[in-house]
Parts: structure tokens; sequence; C-alpha cells
């Protein structure tokens, strides 16, 4: 059967466009086992979803939906599809966390839930055979006005799959430069967390669990990638890079092992790694980077969100990698549930107090489907968007749209601004043994998504980034707020 894949563009959005590997996975395995399954990236071109879907004449249709900010054109290509009479499947995070909203609006006639490759194995196999979907594992629909979930479906032995198919794609379109890296690229060697972040997707998404791919083909796909299109950087998109520490020392010696010349980095948890010579290790094999949520300082804070991690253990982290010349980029969150001006004077104090790290604040969003987002409504402290424009038009983190804390709307501003503005006037914090050019290439890879999509998506993109960069600098603005929380640019 032919299987059209849509991975759905940004809209004004100005951060580069990344590979899409969950699609990828899917097709991979779906041509492995005798269908023919291809990938449009609507940033990559400017053919309408209604000439797109005529020219590939598929049997089925399939959308990844990440986040929120993919639904408008998702919705797009949804209505397309509909008007030439071919069937609709959405799957991805942000599809699970709202599928009765998703097919009561009309364009969506299945959601594939959580993983899809043998969810959409299945639904080949029996379109191709006449049957129902009826009874397939892992999938949702509307029958006779009623919303249907299926029997819910085990997770895959990830060590199963074969490897991604990179040819779905054209790579170099993905490149970005990164820390020392021209050509960086986006891969995955695992899914899900161990976690129970109660703000977090994965708890529901992934059952707080940790699945490694077959790690020769991870390799093999690093090796291919770097002889064929010259690539030299990997920025893991996992949730959790490394379970053990031992995983990060085997990862490492084989990379050493292969001769690989790349750099590379991904998300981390404070406390897996301990030694310092696992770090050092670590950077000898082209490890340059880590990204780490913090979320908080605060201890009261942290046992609300289920994520409690003392400060001199983060701080130990922080600085075995500042040691080893590898950059931590933290993420903090401001506005959580019952947070307080003195909890967030703790997680200043954090932040201003960790060493080799990029800083970054996010507004606090409840994600529908998380432990968090549950109790919020079950106290009406926050009432679910109902339909899919509503969701839409809500950007999670990066705008400032609702808060459950005890602070002010606008100091939550102000402190996510501050250290926005920090960085900017600060480059040289941020300057150490892994690049010294990492916000010229942040620029420049702003700038190429920006006007990747044609002078319309350019000027609506560069104004919502406008927005954002006066924002910050809004921050001087407010000496008094600024005072309360030590937000000083020169003291």
């Amino acid at each position: 059967m032919k299987i059209l894949f849509f991975q759905p563009m940004l809209k004004l959005f100005y951060k580069r466009v990344t590979c899409p590997l969950g699609l990828m996975s899917i097709a991979s395995y779906l041509n492995a086992n005798g269908h023919n399954a291809v990938i449009c990236e609507r940033f990559f071109t400017d053919k309408t979803p209604e000439e797109i879907i005529t020219e590939n004449n598929p049997d089925i249709i399939g959308i990844s939906i990440v986040a929120n900010q993919y639904l408008q054109d998702s919705i797009e290509i949804s209505e397309a599809a509909k008007k030439l009479g071919i069937p609709v499947v959405w799957g991805g995070p942000m599809a699970s966390e709202i599928p009765e909203e998703a097919l009561r609006s009309g364009v969506v006639d299945y959601i594939s839930f959580n993983e899809g490759e043998e969810t959409w194995l299945e639904m080949a196999n029996a379109l191709k055979e006449g049957k129902s979907f009826d009874d397939i594992k892992g999938l949702g629909y509307i029958k006779d006005g009623a919303f249907v979930e299926t029997e819910k479906r085990p997770f895959i032995d990830l060590k199963k799959l074969p490897p991604l198919d990179w040819e779905l794609i054209d790579p170099p379109k993905y490149f970005q430069q990164y820390y020392q890296s021209q050509k960086m690229l986006y891969m995955y060697r695992s899914k899900g967390c161990i976690g129970r972040c109660t703000f977090c997707y994965n708890p529901k998404y992934h059952c707080s669990t940790f699945r490694t791919r077959n790690e020769e083909y991870v390799f093999d796909e690093i090796e291919y990638l770097i002889n064929k299109y010259g690539m030299d950087g990997v920025n893991f998109s996992d949730d959790l890079l490394f379970k053990t520490e031992q995983e990060a020392i085997d990862f490492s010696n084989e990379v050493l092992r292969r001769g690989l010349k790349f750099y590379w980095g991904g998300g981390l948890r404070v406390g897996i790694i301990k030694n310092t010579e696992t770090f050092a290790l670590m950077h000898k094999a082209g490890c340059r980077w880590f990204l780490i949520g913090v979320e908080t300082g605060s201890p009261k804070v942290q046992k609300e969100i289920k994520k409690y991690f003392p400060a001199d253990k983060i701080k130990e982290t922080f600085e075995m990698c500042h040691n080893n010349g590898i950059t931590v980029i933290a993420s903090f969150m401001v506005g959580l549930p019952g947070e307080t001006a003195d909890d967030l004077r703790e997680t200043v104090e954090l932040a201003k107090g960790l060493k080799s790290t990029v800083l970054g604040f996010q507004h606090f969003t409840p994600i529908p489907g998380t432990e968090i987002f549950d109790k919020l409504v079950e106290e009406g402290k926050y009432k679910p968007l109902k339909t899919l424009e509503e969701h839409a038009n809500t950007f999670f983190g990066e705008k400032f749209s609702f808060n459950v804390s005890e602070v002010s709307d606008k100091e939550l501003k102000v402190i996510k601004n501050y250290f926005q503005m920090r960085a900017l006037l600060f480059k040289s914090e941020f300057k150490d043994d892994t690049d010294k050019h990492l916000f010229a290439k942040i620029a420049k890879n702003a700038f190429i998504a920006l006007s990747g999509h044609g002078i319309l998506h350019f000027v609506k993109s560069f104004f919502f980034g406008l927005n954002d960069f006066l924002s910050a600098v809004g921050v001087i603005l407010h000496p008094k707020i600024r005072k309360k929380y030590n937000l000083y640019f020169f003291k």
C-alpha cells in the first residue's frame, strides 16, 4: 500500500526544522515489510497539500504532531486529504494528548496512540486486505457518535526495528551549526525516560520506561551519515540519552573504537554520571553539550513536580561538565503551581550559580494528559481547551498564557526575560572549550528558519521573534522587581 506521511510545518516560529525521526522509523518499518511509505517535509516545499497528495496518490495519510505548534498546518493538510477522500491518521505526543478533540474536528479519521510502527503495519495490511481497523490495538476513532479507544498496544522491542532509512529524507537540508559542528543532525538511540515528573508527557506516553535501539544500527547510521554527507555533529533528541553511567562509558568507547569524528550531546539527568572520569571520557569521544532539566531550585516545588535533586548534586554535575569542557544547557520553569516569591529566589540563585551553562527559562503551561494537568482541572484551577483551534493558538512555554503560582504575571515575565537578556549581554559567560561562536550559530540557524519558506513566513516569524527580543530588553524597565529577585547585570 502507498502511505504518505507529512511532517507539518511550524507556523510563526524561528527554530530550524529537525529530522522527522518518528516518521522515519515508521516508514522504514513499513517499507521493510513490503509497503511503500514516503515522507513529505512541508517546510521544504511550496506546493499546497492538495498538490502533494494528488502527485503521490496515497491510500492513506499519516501526520506527525509532536507539539501544538504543528496543529495549524496539520489541520490544513487534513482538510485537503478529506476533500480528496483519503483517510487521515494523526500520531505523535500531541495527537495522543487530545484524541477526542482531534477526531471530533471532522478532519481526522483515526488517532494512532503512542508508538506507531506496529499499529501502522497492521493498518496497511488491513487496507490491502480490505479489512476494518476496528480491532487494531492502539487506535482511537469515532463510531456511532461515541469516542472509541481500542486496546492499548504494548511497547515494541526497539532492538527488533530495522535501521532508519536516511534516504527517506534529504539529510543536508536538516544540517545545523551547533557548537563545534557545522553539519549537525538530530538522531535518537532510545525512547522514554525513567522520570515521573508531573508536568511531563513521558509518564503517560512512555510509562516512565527507558528502551534503547539496536546500538550497532545507531553507530552504523552515524558512520553512514559521516561518510556520505559529511555530518560532523549529532544532537540526540532522546528524552534521556543514558540511563546508567555504564551506558555512557560503553557508548563513548564504541565511538573511539570506530574512530568516528563528530561532536555530540543530548538530554541527561542529574546524578546518572557520578564520576568526573566518565565526563572526561565522553569529552574525548566528542561530547560537547548536555541538556539538563533543572526546572526549579526550590525543594518544596521539586517535591510537587516529583523531580527532586539537591542543589549540591545539581551543582556537582554542572561542575564536572565544566571541568571537562562540556557545556550544560539548563532548563527552568517559572509559574509552577503554588510557587512563591521565596521559591523563585531559590531558583534564581541556583541558576546564577551554575557553571558552564546556557540558561533557558520557560513559562509553565499544563500539558493535557499529565498528572499536574489533571490535578489542576480537578481543583478547578484550569479550564481545558476544547477545540483544535484553541490548542493551535497556545504556545506551551514560549508565551505567557497561564499562571497558577503565587507570583504576579509581571514578575514571572521579568525573571524569564532577565535570563534571556543576560545571555545576550554576557555571551562571554558561555565561551568555553566547546565553541566561541555558539550564539552566532544560533542566530544563523534562526535566520535560515525565518527565510526558508517565503517572504510571508519570514515577516510573520520575524515579528514573532522580535516580540520575544523586545520583551527581553524590557526587563530593564522593572528595577523594583529586579531588586526583589537580585536580577542584576553588573553586580
